[in-house]
């Protein structure tokens, strides 16, 4: 699948996880809404359980929607399991009955194939979905529930009307911690309201708290696309500049003698902490893989002065060396390029692009034998 087949894909994504989450948050503002899609006299309690967490599976799809261009094998996974699961819920639920909602089953039916079919191109290494700051922000939440559920759950005959299982217990924790207040389950004893003001306290202090941390990487991401797009267009403009593809201390010293004496040095890194090192020491950083051909396409090759793809590890840099010889107009920017190579048992593998190759092992050997003589 082609990049442009993929960005389609990550739009599908995105609408399947937006939809999930506006039908999540009318379904529970809106009682008529739940009488007229399941065909039933009551806003259940159950109904509400199923729209709190159509609300959280779709913050999570569009989480993993955000971070769809890793190209992941966990966000595959994870993408795939959380759909199916919404559809599943949707369609036991009974509102395959309403028509929007039967499109949107239909539409992640076709989601779900799609899914099956771009497997493949999911090819890099699992990295963590969420930062520890989310898989802390995820464990309040967790613990929040939990509390509120086994409170009510113990404290149930305390409640008018009681509650006696766990939808009802995880309704009424998310009415709270949410601050909703629905009124329609009423806490009678000194106990039970004491336990509903602790959950209130915990929501607001915790919960919500947590929430936060989980959104702001969203707008702190949207943000930096923003950053890039006006770094990329700098770029295009630039001439004699140096793209570094992957990161090597062994590149450092050379690298900053060149800032020093004037020249641009733009690197190509994910690494939030590297790159954060690389800005304060003054270079430019892309927040790009140095193997997306999607954003090695931004760049204006004819103009640079060259390009090293100079990570420690060889499979990455063949990598880089395959989405770069994909980039029209090679003949423009061929000789630019420089490989370092770690293993000499690699060199071969590089010889299909025609770039220039140091084989630093071969370089330092050969050295160390000046040296000794």
């Amino acid at each position: 699948m082609d990049q442009h087949n993929l960005k389609k894909l990550r739009l599908a994504v995105l609408t399947s996880g937006l939809l999930t989450l506006l039908f999540g948050i009318a379904l529970i503002i809106s009682p008529p809404l739940y009488f007229f899609l399941h065909l039933s006299q009551n806003f259940t309690n159950t109904g509400r359980a199923i729209s709190i967490f159509t609300i959280l599976a779709g913050l999570v799809i569009i989480r993993i929607a955000v971070r769809f261009g890793d190209r992941t094998l966990n966000s595959w996974r994870a993408l795939f399991v959380l759909i199916s699961i919404v559809t599943s819920v949707f369609v036991y639920s009974g509102f395959i009955f309403f028509y929007p909602t039967l499109i949107v089953i239909a539409f992640n039916v076709l989601l779900l194939a799609l899914l099956v079919m771009a497997r493949r191109d999911f090819k890099y290494p699992s990295a963590p979905l969420l930062s520890p700051e989310s898989i802390g922000a995820l464990i309040t939440i967790v613990f929040t529930i939990s509390y509120g559920v086994g409170g009510v759950l113990l404290l149930g005959s305390q409640f008018s009307p009681h509650i006696t299982n766990i939808i009802n217990a995880l309704y009424y924790t998310g009415e709270v911690v949410t601050t909703l207040g629905f009124g329609d389950i009423l806490p009678l004893t000194a106990i039970s309201r004491l336990f509903t003001i602790s959950l209130v306290i915990l929501g607001i202090a915790s919960f919500f708290g947590a929430m936060v941390i989980l959104v702001t990487p969203l707008i702190e991401r949207r943000i930096g696309g923003i950053v890039n797009v006006m770094k990329r267009r700098q770029i295009e403009g630039l001439k004699d500049y140096t793209l570094v593809c992957g990161y090597s201390e062994t590149l450092m010293k050379y690298l900053t003698r060149l800032k020093e004496n004037g020249e641009l040095v733009v690197f190509m890194e994910k690494d939030k902490n590297l790159s954060e090192r690389l800005i304060d020491s003054g270079f430019i950083v892309i927040d790009e893989r140095p193997d997306s051909e999607e954003a090695l396409l931004e760049f204006n090759f004819s103009l640079a002065k060259q390009i090293i793809i100079g990570s420690m590890d060889d499979g990455q840099n063949i990598l880089v060396a395959a989405a770069l010889h994909q980039v029209p107009g090679q003949e423009t920017f061929r000789d630019k390029v420089l490989v370092l190579i770690q293993n000499s048992s690699n060199v071969g593998r590089f010889g299909i692009f025609n770039y220039r190759l140091i084989d630093v092992s071969s370089v330092l050997g050969e050295y160390l034998l000046h040296l000794s003589k």
